[in-house]
Parts: C-alpha cells; structure tokens; sequence
C-alpha cells in the first residue's frame, strides 16, 4: 500500500489507520506498509495481517439430514414429480375418458350374472377397470413419454445434473402414480353412484385399497420404464398395447380366472395385473364373491409379497435400462454430429 510523505508523529497514525483500514483492492490480505520520509523509505511490517477483502464464507445452514445425497435425490425427485403432474391435470380428461366410458358399459351389464352364481357381472368388473387403468395409465403413459423424451434430449440433459438420472425416474414414478390416483379417485366415485353393494364400508376395506394401491402403482411403473427404455421407435408400442390386452384377458380382470384353464391360470399369476386386480377385488366386493377366486380367499398377503416382488426387482432393473439407454442415445448423438 503507497501512502505519501508525512512528516513527524504521522508515522504512528498512518500505522494504526492501517491496521484498521477497509482494504477493496486486488491483494487478498495486507501485510506490511510502506511510509516514505523526506524522500527515504522505511518499511513498518504489522504483527497481524487481519483484513480481507472476502468475507468469510458461510457455514449452510441446512442439517445434515437435507445434505445426504439420498435426501437431495428423493427431493429433486418430488420436485419433479409435482411439476410433471401439474402439467398432466391440464389433460386429465383424457385419462378418465375411457375408464368412465368402461364403467357405463359395466352398468348396462349390471343384471348379468357372474357364471353360476347370482352377483352381478358388472359390479365384480368394476376393480378390474380400475387395475387396468392404472396398467395403461400408469405403465403406457411412462412408456411413451420416456421414449418422446429420450429422442428430443431431455433425458440426456437430465443426465447432466447431480442425481439426475435418478431425479428423472423418481420424478416419472411420482408424477405418474399420482395421476393414476387421480383418476382411481374419480372412476371410484361415478362406480359408488351406479353401483349398489361396494364392501367399502368395512374398516379393513380403506386400510387394503391403502397399500394395495401403491404397492401395484410401485410394481407396474418400473416395467413402463423398462419398455420405454428398450423399444426404439413409439411405433412399437402399439405391438406391447396389443400384448397388455392379451394380458388383461387372462389377468381375471373381468372374468374370474378361476373359471379358465390351468395354462391361462399360470400365466394370469405370473404378472402383477392379476394380483393388483385381486387385492382392489377383495377390498371392495363383499366376502361372498371370493368363493370364484383361486383358494377361494382374497390371498392378501400372496398379493403383499408378489407385489413387492415385482417392485423390487422392476425398479433396480429400471434404472440400470435407463443409464444404459441415456447412453446409447448419447453415443448416437455424437456419432450423428460427428464429420
């Protein structure tokens, strides 16, 4: 730091007010001064070099439970879970377009009976359409959206970020289970008003549609994902919608896969659909139909285990298929725009 010439005790004031001093320059910390007298120059080094042009930095003040990089993934998942399904409710007539329209139909099939038995073929559809709404809702709406998403770059720029690839999918699983909520919700209600003999007011009956929901939810998702990853043109979709309808026929959806034959039986047993079907059936019929399902019960805790199977294994396979096809959609990426 240049001072000029000063003259006498001004030696001790400049020194002081050195210590003291605002320093805004380009040195980071002062370390000694220079006082020039009647044209000599004496160098007055200060014990303590304590002013800095930066101040310190802040401690966060967030806890160290919102700074674990597994809360920040679950919180940017959310995140965009949230923003996701704002945009969805704008189009959510589309989505309870058709299991509203099945739902009519089942009504007009109110006084047929189920096989020999004197309940009614419509009401016992009623959970059906509800588990297959959530399959093409659900797992049809992930699929095609990936596959769009994946081909205009938002996946690989989501892939970017920190916690991106796992941000993306948490937030596709949230978005898409809430709006399969949604529509649960009002499928439900126009079914409580055409039907008469729903069990829902049993106090086990919320209490099963309370993890029976999310827990099918949890399982179908991730083979969305898994599809949406793998098939390489939307085109091909319409190959796997033709197969989930093939599924649905032997999942007892709207028939009891009691009443079908044994290979169609195992192959029904083999996939969640039925066993979401099955757990939405023995919350909402009364006791008495289950003497048409298999063991002639509701098979409660069979659904509990193969559900969570099913999401267990689905999601870990999900996420290795979509890093490895953000990665593929890279390498192609590159190899177009390269010379």
């Amino acid at each position: 730091m240049f001072f000029e010439a000063l003259a006498g005790d001004g030696e001790s004031e400049l020194v002081d007010q050195a210590e003291t001093i605002d320093v805004r320059g380009g040195e980071s910390r002062l370390g000694h001064v220079e006082v020039f007298l009647d044209g000599q120059c004496e160098n007055f080094h200060l014990r303590k070099a304590s002013t800095s042009i930066h101040p310190p930095p802040r401690r966060p003040r967030h806890s160290s439970l919102l700074l674990h990089p597994q809360t920040r993934r679950a919180g940017i998942g959310l995140s965009r879970g949230l923003i996701e399904l704002r945009h969805n409710l704008a189009s959510i007539v589309n989505y309870i377009f058709f299991p509203t329209l099945a739902v009519c139909v089942m009504y007009l099939l109110r006084d047929m009976p189920l096989g020999d038995t004197d309940y009614s073929l419509g009401q016992y559809a009623v959970p059906g359409i509800i588990s297959m709404n959530i399959l093409f809702t659900g797992l049809m709406g992930i699929a095609s959206t990936l596959m769009l998403e994946r081909e205009d770059g938002t996946l690989h720029r989501a892939r970017a970020i920190p916690h991106g690839a796992i941000g993306y999918f948490l937030g596709k699983l949230i978005s898409q289970a809430l709006l399969c909520l949604v529509t649960f919700t009002v499928v439900l209600a126009l079914s409580m008003i055409l039907f008469d003999g729903f069990a829902l007011h049993r106090a086990n009956s919320l209490l099963t549609l309370s993890w029976v929901l999310p827990l099918g939810i949890v399982a179908m998702l991730p083979i969305g994902v898994v599809l949406g990853s793998a098939l390489r043109h939307p085109r091909q979709l319409s190959f796997v919608s033709l197969l989930l309808m093939c599924l649905t026929a032997v999942s007892g959806v709207f028939y009891p896969l009691s009443l079908q034959s044994p290979m169609l039986q195992l192959i029904g047993q083999a996939f969640p659909l039925y066993w979401l079907g099955l757990g939405v059936r023995g919350a909402m019929l009364p006791d008495a139909f289950a003497a048409d399902e298999l063991g002639e019960s509701w098979r409660l805790l069979e659904t509990a285990g193969v559900l969570s199977l099913w999401a267990v294994v689905g999601s870990a396979l999900a996420v290795y298929v979509l890093r490895k096809s953000s990665r593929r959609a890279v390498g192609s990426r590159m190899k177009e725009s390269s010379p």
